[in-house]
């Protein structure tokens, strides 16, 4: 796999990831 595309995945799962932690606590 390319690293740019690795990246950009890790990135919009990070952001994801995020955003559900903030919802639960919410």
């Amino acid at each position: 796999m390319r690293l740019d595309k690795f990246l950009k995945v890790a990135r919009l799962v990070k952001r994801r990831t995020l955003a559900k932690e903030v919802s639960d606590q919410g």
